[in-house]
């Protein structure tokens, strides 16, 4: 793709910007609410698993609670942001986009913090698979506007680059 194939649209009127996300959001709410719902039950079922896995994520048990801890709070979270995404709000673009911004960053986040806390072999295993999803879901699942996406991806990719830069 060449940069000069790269267009932005530019509209005549605010309403038929307004219109077009309203389309655009309209046509991929269904999308964007089933791949964030499916999303987000595999962290919970991840996060339940955990529990009953302690001698695998810390072998000391020195930080287990804290691990389960912080995924429950991320389902919750996670939880909160797809149900507002099934509510009347989301077929406003800024509002969805917005929401699955939080959904990510949120899981994005605590993926980090687990990576610090757990063992190096473990932090590898729990991470790359989830980032790679991460990627997979802001590129294909949710629709988002490309844009939106290039920050999103920007974000979580410096992001564990620091924290590969400044692990312990």
């Amino acid at each position: 793709m060449r940069p000069s194939d790269f267009i932005v649209r530019k509209f005549r009127s605010a309403a038929l910007e307004r219109a077009f996300r309203q389309d655009y959001a309209r046509r991929y709410a269904g999308q964007r609410r089933i791949a964030s719902a499916i999303f987000t039950l595999i962290w919970v079922y991840f996060a339940v698993r955990d529990l009953s896995r302690p001698d695998n994520l810390d072998p000391d048990n020195l930080y287990h609670h804290h691990l389960v801890y912080l995924r429950l709070a991320t389902a919750v979270v996670m939880s909160v942001a797809v149900g507002l995404l099934w509510g009347r709000r989301a077929y406003d673009e800024r509002w969805a986009v917005g929401l699955l911004s939080i959904w990510t960053l949120s899981c994005w986040f605590t993926l980090l913090r687990q990576m610090e806390l757990a063992l190096i072999e473990m932090a590898w295993r729990s991470v790359f698979p989830v980032l790679t999803l991460v990627l997979f879901m802001i590129f294909t699942s949710y629709r988002l506007r490309a844009i939106t996406a290039l920050w999103l991806v920007l974000l979580c990719v410096t992001s564990f680059h620091f924290t590969l830069y400044w692990w312990p």
